[in-house]
């Protein structure tokens, strides 16, 4: 950007050219990127979009947790099936082990395990884990005195909640949740 606008609409976003010979002194700009016209003639052929290259973005992130069940749940699907009051035969029939169950071994078999009541779950989510820093995309502004700087850090990325550039670049959130 050369930051005028010559064109009228209120933006200050023209672009420039790169600078030739015939190029005014006043409208000439170096920078360690190459040399530009703020002011290009009719015609001439401006930079290209995405000429600059940004600074590298890394980061690693990170996710723990852990979930603790407690608490069984007592229902009449843990007690097992109801029995007859009247008919005591088929109640002790029914309470021999049978052998052709559990293997042939003439063991009963075993009851699934109880369904817990009650989940508590611990987790620590990380994001830049190696703490490398950010930067944002470099001033564009060819009239600026920080063209090419990076004059903050890289703010919030990827999914999740978000974070402020100011807060820093780790971010470390603890949550702690209870399912019943």
């Amino acid at each position: 950007m050369t930051g005028r606008d010559t064109n009228g609409d209120g933006l200050f976003t023209e672009r420039p050219a790169f600078a030739t010979a015939q190029t005014d002194p006043a409208d000439l700009r170096r920078t360690k990127y190459g040399d530009f016209d703020l002011n290009p003639a009719a015609g001439q052929a401006l930079i290209p979009r995405n000429y600059g290259i940004g600074p590298s973005f890394f980061s690693v992130n990170l996710g723990i947790s852990r979930a603790i069940a407690f608490g069984e749940v007592h229902s009449s699907a843990n007690m097992g099936p109801a029995q007859p009051v009247g008919n005591k035969a088929a109640a002790v029939a029914s309470a021999k082990p049978d052998p052709s169950k559990a293997g042939g071994t003439g063991k009963p078999s075993a009851a699934p395990p109880a369904e817990k009541r009650y989940t508590l779950t611990f987790s620590v989510n990380i994001q830049n884990l190696l703490n490398s820093t950010n930067l944002n995309q470099p001033v564009g502004n060819l009239s600026s005195p920080q063209f090419g700087l990076s004059t903050a850090t890289n703010g919030s990325f990827g999914f999740g909640p978000s974070g402020s550039a100011a807060a820093g670049n780790r971010k470390i959130q603890g949550q702690i949740r209870f399912s019943f």
